[in-house]
């Protein structure tokens, strides 16, 4: 989210496939490169600052599954938010073929890993 520009759908096109899904709280809200792109640029614009906390909280490797369980902080005009975000994602010869999480808001004071106003 740091550098202006980066996110387009050939940078995505190298990690996913050319139809990955992101589908959140059971909503598809993006499909393939250009989707990917779309997405994190409208993100990048509407906030100052958003993060996925690494290391993962969880992760793990089933087969062609990865799944997580991670915080994602933010900061948008003078406010903060944090998410507990848990999901999987499917591997498609070697790229993300489909990622599926459910996210919850938390009071950032409630976690170490949020951000504090």
């Amino acid at each position: 989210m740091k550098t202006p520009g980066a996110f387009t759908a050939e940078a995505f096109s190298e990690y996913f496939t050319d139809d990955a899904p992101l589908v959140i709280d059971g909503k598809e809200v993006m499909r393939g490169p250009e989707g990917w792109a779309d997405r994190f640029r409208a993100i990048q614009a509407a906030t100052d600052a958003v993060e996925i906390v690494v290391p993962f909280r969880h992760v793990f490797q089933s087969g062609d599954q990865i799944y997580t369980y991670h915080i994602i902080r933010s900061r948008a005009q003078g406010k903060v938010s944090c998410m507990l975000a848990a999901g999987h994602a499917d591997l498609v010869d070697g790229k993300l073929g489909a990622v599926t999480l459910v996210r919850a808001e938390i009071d950032p004071a409630s976690d170490p890993d949020c951000w504090r106003e």
